[in-house]
This record gives C-alpha cells, sequence and structure tokens, in this order.
C-alpha cells in the first residue's frame, strides 16, 4: 500500500507543462494481479476524462463529458424557434434547454451508480423558488439529430425534479449541482440499441429563472460526470476522440478572417480546419498543412477541381484567382498541438468574399500521417448532398463535411439537408456567408466508406462542395 501511495503521489506531481500551465501524466501499475489502477490526471488541460478500477471480471469507471460545441446546448423558445447559439442558459424558464454529452463509452446494460450534471452560475439568483424538470430522451443516441428533433422527442417515464437554492454569480459549487441522475441514464444504456459510442441528451425546464453558462465559455460549459460499473470484458476504447469544435465566418467587409484557437488542447492533438467560400480561399496557412481541396466542378461534373487547376496565380502565391467557373469550395488543413500554441491564425483574403470555416479538435490521432485517404464531389446534380467515399480501415474516423454557396432563404439548413443519420453532427456554419455541417463516424471495417445521403427536402439547383477523409489513429 506505500508503493501505492507514492505512486499516486508521484501521479499528482508529474513534470509537464501543458498549454495553459497544467500538469499532465498518464500511469498503470498492477498489484498482486489483481487490482489495475490507471489514471489520467489533467490539471486546467483536458476537457475529458475517466478513472477506471478493476478487479477480476468486475470492473469500474468515471468518465466527465462536457458540452462540445454550440450545436450541443440550445433552447426552445415560447414562439417554437430553437437557438443554438446562446451563452447563457436559463434552465428555469417555460423555455426548454436541450443538452448534448457525446461518446460516452459506457458498456450496454452497465449499472449508472452516480451520474450528475454540474453547472456554473452566470447571474446571482438570491430566492429560492426556483424548480427545475429534467428528463432523458428515449433515444440509443442523440449525435446526429438536429436541436429541433430532439426537443420534440418523447422522454423516458422516470423524470425528476430539482429543487434550486439560491446561488452567486459564478459559483460552481453543490448549489449548481442536478440530484441524481442515475436512474435516467440507467433507463438509456439498458435499451437494446445502445452501443459503447453513443451518447445522451437531456431536456430542462421549469419556474423561478436560473441562468447557467452554455457551451462557449469553454470550461465553465456544462459538465456530465458519470460513474458506473459492469462485469465481462473491458470495452474497447475509441482510438480517436473528439474533444471540441467551432464554427465562425471573416468580417462582414470580407477584410480579414481569423481562427481562434480551440480551448482544452493538449500536445500532440491534432486540429482539423475545414475553410468553405468562393473561390479565392487561400491554399496555405502558416502552421498548417493543407489536406485537401475541392472546387465546383463546371457544368454539374459531379468531381473537384484543385490547386492544379488553377490557370491564375495571386503575387503571393498562395491564392489562385482563377479556377474555370468555380464559385465554392473547400480546403482542409491540419495542424498538430504542440506546447506553446498561439493565439490564433490570421489571413488577409485578397477580396471581399465571405468565407466561413468549421474546425474540430481531435485526440489520439497519428500526428505524422493524419490522413488516410480522401475525396470530393461537388456540383452533381443531386437535389440533396452525397457524401463521397473514401477508403478507411478500423479504427480511423471518418469526417465529412457539406457546403452551400449561399443561405438558404426558403428553409432551413437542418430542414433541407439534414444530416444522414449513420453521421455524428460535429459542428454547423449557419451565416449570410454560407452553409454547411461538418459530421464524422468511427469506422469498424476495411473498405470503400459508405455513400451516405442527407435527409430533407434538397434543393433543385445547388453550388455544393462534399469532402471526406479517413483520419488514422495513433500507431
Amino acid at each position: 500500500m506505500a508503493y501505492f501511495q507514492k505512486m499516486m503521489q508521484w501521479l499528482g506531481n508529474a513534470p509537464g507543462r501543458g498549454r495553459r500551465g497544467g500538469a499532465l501524466a498518464q500511469h498503470a501499475v498492477a498489484m498482486s494481479g489483481m487490482l489495475l489502477v490507471s489514471a489520467s490526471c489533467v490539471e486546467d488541460g483536458s476537457r475529458d476524462g475517466s478513472l477506471g478500477v478493476e478487479r477480476g471480471g468486475e470492473h469500474s469507471a468515471q468518465l466527465e463529458r462536457w458540452v462540445e460545441s454550440r450545436f450541443h446546448d440550445f433552447v426552445k423558445q415560447a414562439d417554437g424557434s430553437v437557438e443554438i447559439d446562446s451563452c447563457e442558459l436559463d434552465v428555469a424558464s417555460p423555455n426548454t434547454v436541450g443538452l448534448r454529452f457525446r461518446e460516452l463509452g459506457i458498456p450496454q446494460g452497465a449499472t449508472i451508480d452516480s451520474a450528475r450534471v454540474q453547472f456554473v452560475a452566470d447571474a446571482r439568483s438570491p430566492q429560492d423558488n426556483a424548480q427545475v424538470e429534467i428528463e432523458a430522451l428515449e433515444a440509443d443516441d442523440p449525435g446526429g439529430l438536429a436541436p429541433e428533433v430532439i426537443l420534440g422527442m418523447p422522454p423516458t417515464s422516470n423524470s425528476l425534479s430539482w429543487q434550486v437554492p439560491s446561488w452567486e454569480e459564478g459559483g460552481r459549487t453543490s448549489r449548481q449541482q442536478t440530484p441524481q441522475l442515475a436512474g435516467l441514464l440507467q433507463r438509456i444504456v439498458d435499451r437494446d440499441g445502445w452501443e459503447l459510442g453513443n451518447g445522451i441528451a437531456l431536456r430542462l425546464s421549469g419556474t423561478g429563472g436560473r441562468a447557467v453558462r452554455g457551451s462557449c465559455d469553454g470550461h465553465d460549459a456544462p459538465k456530465l460526470t458519470v460513474d458506473y460499473s459492469w462485469t465481462g470484458d473491458p470495452p474497447p476504447q475509441e482510438r480517436i476522440r473528439t474533444i471540441m469544435s467551432s464554427a465562425a465566418a471573416n468580417n462582414s467587409d470580407g477584410t480579414t478572417g481569423w481562427i481562434g484557437p480551440p480551448m482544452s488542447t493538449l500536445p500532440g492533438d491534432v486540429e482539423v480546419l475545414f475553410l468553405h467560400g468562393r473561390a479565392t480561399l487561400p491554399l496555405e496557412l502558416d502552421g498548417w498543412t493543407r489536406l485537401a481541396e475541392c472546387f465546383e466542378a463546371p457544368d454539374g461534373g459531379g468531381g473537384c477541381m484543385t490547386a492544379a487547376d488553377c490557370t491564375q496565380w495571386g503575387d503571393d502565391g498562395v491564392h489562385c484567382l482563377s479556377l474555370p467557373q468555380a464559385e465554392i469550395g473547400t480546403v482542409v488543413f491540419s495542424r498538430v498541438v504542440g506546447w506553446d500554441e498561439p493565439e490564433g491564425t490570421l489571413w488577409t483574403p485578397i477580396s471581399d468574399e465571405p468565407m466561413w470555416s468549421m474546425s474540430v479538435l481531435l485526440r489520439g490521432v497519428d500526428t505524422t500521417h493524419p490522413m488516410r485517404d480522401w475525396a470530393g464531389t461537388s456540383n452533381d446534380g443531386f437535389a440533396g448532398g452525397r457524401v463521397p467515399t473514401v477508403y478507411g480501415e478500423p479504427g480511423d474516423l471518418l469526417l465529412s463535411s457539406f457546403a452551400i454557396g449561399a443561405s438558404l432563404t426558403d428553409t432551413s439548413l437542418e430542414e433541407a439537408f439534414s444530416l444522414p443519420p449513420e453521421l455524428t453532427a460535429v459542428s454547423y456554419g449557419i451565416s449570410p456567408h454560407g452553409d454547411g455541417w461538418l459530421a464524422s463516424r468511427p469506422l469498424g471495417t476495411l473498405g470503400e466508406t459508405v455513400a451516405y445521403e442527407t435527409m430533407g427536402s434538397g434543393a433543385a439547383s445547388n453550388e455544393d462542395v462534399l469532402i471526406s477523409l479517413t483520419i488514422r489513429p495513433a500507431p
């Protein structure tokens, strides 16, 4: 036992500094062939973590998941409209708040020993008169569903009430923590269709008013902590983890573009960036490696034009000034996160044409050769969107992006081009500049992926570009 205590003391004091000065240590030790303790200690660093204990065939673990991006917390207003970019969530109001926690990694039928959501108070509430109704939604995995769909789904039969005490702004204590949610989660993981990589969605509404911080506040976003146990073989671990995602657009006058740094990075993480816009997108960015590019093919050809098709380059050698008939394009970049992180990437477009971006931060990626394969298609005459097929291997992560050249005016992006149900939403880009989404799917088989098709009405004549990539796991 003295050795075990020394090991744990070493674990907490291990050297090494991350982007925000946090210490990172990982260690595992077997004792007497019976007890395995593994720990990952991250101080002000990672947004996800776990601690597991194994004794014989019995296992227990703890996981933490934050609401990762603005697409995973949303509010249904009294008039029926859905807001997905609010940094403040009132969980005790007639409006309905939805929270989505992705990729829990809990085996089907595991016992949920404890589950709670921790909030951070966004405003002072001196009264003890708030009440919140919390429901879990009856879904095997809500990962790829639009917010409107999630908010309209039936809940489990065992909702619970939270009598919320008074609190102070910025509070992150038991006062801002939900009651025990184990019973709600148990109903979900006991479903026949539950799988290891599935997530859950919660719905909250009430009276009295309680404002909490949303996903745009980083580590102040709602956090789910689950303790669970099971008997049998340890579950396989997903080799690539999605840590967070973001979406942004350049200035309205088209003069500058800005890519802010992702939160919660650790050295060795890989960020993948999808730049969308008109045909004068930059083909080089300082500190980034270009993985792929697809510019709209002329005359409904269904393929892609690339940098090799450029007939005139700008003086900077970065922007192509002439791609025949191309109206929209996507360029994909990647970078490996280091110890000293820049504050962001700034570039100056050569025209006032709009651009927008979506990015995803991944953990567990092969940093030397992150991409295995890619394919693109554009303007293929199909009213919806058809995801290009690419070669992948077990453990790879499929990333697929869809971009349409102008914002939809008669219908919403979700109604016209909702995600294929086989894919999980990573990010949505919805702005006056253009629309699009980024989605993912872990791969378990060898060979070509499926040409998944979008759901919804589509558009009779749409300028679209779709790119698929397979990302390799770390060896």
